[in-house]
């Protein structure tokens, strides 16, 4: 079965039908949309259109427009916030309580702006990291893991964190709570904040250009 066949799977999930109302911009195979429970304004995900295990997953073929993509996505968040932290958990269902939740194996980075590095904060969860300086390797190098946290506090810095430890729930919006001083949200399904979600997604698809047309579609 290929990478980014739309496989049959148990549960449903939103990223498979992402909601029009969060949605703020896509491609052939990938769309953007503010995440449930913004820690932090303009949050956002940007996930595969396909239901692929992971971004490291993804097929080669399209790894051209996935890094251009994630490229154009963080630096309109860097323009507006200043910075933009990239994260991914990678294979790893850290969105659980007894049985994962499906969207946690639908590929998708977590973008966190105005957000600066959490590898420090992370190292204590993993036994092992490695630093890179090019998305395309990083992601080469996370594909051999089993299961990784992909964290990117610039567009040149990429940190791949493997042998997961103690893994709270929402590591990622975890460890940026804590940072800002609210890890008490980490929890998306508990802090959905929905009505900023959805006016934060209607400012960013006036700048991506996108607010006259469906944005579901490229």
């Amino acid at each position: 079965m290929s990478a980014i066949d739309s496989s049959v799977h148990s549960a449903p999930c939103f990223l498979c039908d992402v909601p029009a109302d969060l949605t703020f911009w896509s491609s052939d195979h990938f769309v953007a949309l503010v995440g449930l429970g913004p820690l932090v304004p303009d949050y956002s995900l940007i996930a595969s259109k396909y239901h692929t295990k992971s971004m490291a997953d993804v097929p080669p073929s399209i790894r051209v427009e996935q890094l251009a993509f994630l490229s154009s996505v963080r630096t309109e968040l860097e323009r507006r916030h200043g910075t933009c932290l990239v994260t991914e958990h990678g294979r790893m269902a850290v969105c659980t309580d007894y049985e994962h939740d499906t969207h946690c194996f639908h590929a998708h980075f977590l973008a966190f702006p105005g957000v600066g590095d959490i590898a420090d904060l992370a190292m204590s969860y993993f036994s092992t990291v490695q630093h890179f300086d090019d998305f395309d390797k990083s992601l080469r190098h996370a594909a051999t893991l089993e299961e990784y946290l992909f964290v990117s506090p610039r567009s040149d810095e990429f940190h791949i964190f493997a042998g997961p430890l103690n893994i709270p729930r929402q590591l990622a919006r975890y460890l940026v709570g804590w940072r800002k001083g609210c890890a008490h949200k980490a929890d998306w399904k508990a802090w959905p904040e929905r009505e900023q979600a959805e006016s934060m997604a209607r400012g960013l698809r006036s700048t991506f250009g996108e607010s006259d047309a469906d944005p579901g579609q490229n």
